[in-house]
């Protein structure tokens, strides 16, 4: 065998690809989550990856305090992602490289959604289209309802609603 035969399964690990929950990727390194202690203000049993800053470990904590079952990753906009269950309920809470948090997402089921949010997207949009529904609490935005549509031969967006029916601007 010639030394890049051998070499290629080594290669294609470190180029692999792995796509989140939510459908954002990570390549490489990124994708690997190792256990460390990132310092004070972690939590035993967070899985935090191994560029995981202090500060976004330590204003996770501050925030959701007992929490233990958040894994890491990184998105496209280089926000840190903590994914975590929480009272049986799918979370997503996204912090800067600084430790500012950003928003923290919760899965809803349609039934959960204000019935005026209900209405306006059925006025809009077909419920078969709909792919992905998240309640989310945002720090500059604050609070409203993250709907993602897939519309048959289109393209996935996304469209936001405050409890009241009306879209964020």
């Amino acid at each position: 065998m010639t030394p890049l035969l051998r070499l290629l399964p080594f290669l294609c690990l470190a180029s692999c690809v792995t796509e989140s929950v939510d459908g954002q990727e990570s390549t490489g390194a990124a994708a690997a989550q190792t256990d460390i202690d990132p310092g004070a203000g972690a939590q035993a049993g967070v899985n935090y990856s191994s560029d995981t800053p202090e500060a976004v470990a330590a204003a996770f904590a501050a925030k959701y305090p007992g929490e233990s079952s958040a894994e890491w990753r990184r998105d496209r906009n280089d926000s840190y992602e903590a994914h975590f269950t929480q009272e049986g309920e799918r979370m997503r809470a996204d912090f800067t490289p600084a430790g500012v948090w950003i928003e923290t997402e919760r899965s809803v089921k349609w039934g959960d959604l204000p019935q005026a949010v209900q209405n306006a997207i059925k006025a809009e949009y077909k419920k078969d289209d709909i792919v992905e529904l998240e309640y989310t609490e945002n720090a500059e935005r604050g609070e409203f309802y993250d709907v993602e549509i897939d519309p048959k031969g289109g393209k996935k967006f996304d469209v936001e609603y405050r409890a009241d029916g009306s879209k964020v601007r």
